[in-house]
């Protein structure tokens, strides 16, 4: 086959990531029941999914003109997924500040009051589980997966309103590696790409099931 100038080949159009995705959290797979998660809440503007990698030369004489293939050692690597969340809620809130939920005393505001508090220290129970941001494939509908343990968010509060408008939250969620993963020398992200065709259809159940957005729902 001869080399042409177009990017486009045969099953490319199969391969598009379409859309706008959504943002999952504590997403398990069970085999005759499929994906299930919880939603983190409506966005606005997508999602975003960025690996940082750091990479260091090691210094030897007479390569400093020009790299040299396998002097480079990695340093450091992170990942992070980051939405715009629509929606306020209590735990929207307390995700952003890592902080504290506790109901509202007689004294302090109405019955059912929720209140929202910072805290000084970051605690195992301020990770989540693992934190998946679902986008659909092009060719066949079915859904790309990228999954980071251990998820927690980093990227403070920042709330702005003005009118004709919502307002949003943005999170930025970053993943951390387990003792386990640590010891494995195991990143904790990871990405499940679909089969060619087809699939399995989710089972109907208590948790939500990670159908990508605007897909067709099965009959």
């Amino acid at each position: 086959m001869a080399l042409t100038t177009n990017s486009f080949s045969k099953d490319s159009a199969k391969n598009f990531l379409i859309n706008s995705a959504a943002m999952y959290a504590n997403v398990e797979y069970e085999e005759g029941t499929g994906w299930t998660g919880t939603k983190l809440g409506a966005t606005n503007g997508g999602v975003s999914i960025k690996i940082d990698a750091s990479y260091r030369k090691m210094e030897v004489d007479g390569t400093s003109v020009m790299d040299v293939v396998g002097l480079d050692v990695l340093e450091s690597v992170s990942g992070t997924a980051t939405a715009k969340l629509k929606e306020f809620t209590a735990e929207t809130i307390r995700q952003a500040l890592n902080g504290t939920v506790r109901d509202a005393t007689a004294l302090e505001a109405p019955t059912g009051t929720k209140i929202v508090e910072s805290k000084l220290m970051v605690e195992d129970t301020d990770y989540i589980k693992n934190i998946a941001v679902v986008g659909r494939l092009s060719g066949n509908n079915e859904p790309i997966i990228f999954v980071m343990d251990n998820a927690l968010v980093t990227s403070g509060l920042e709330i702005e309103t003005e009118d004709a408008s919502e307002a949003v939250v943005e999170q930025e969620y970053k993943a951390h590696a387990s003792f386990e993963q640590l010891e494995a020398d195991k990143f904790p992200w990871r990405f499940y790409f679909p089969a060619a065709k087809g699939g399995t259809v989710p089972a109907e159940g208590a948790r939500v099931e990670l159908t990508p957005p605007d897909a067709p729902k099965a009959e």
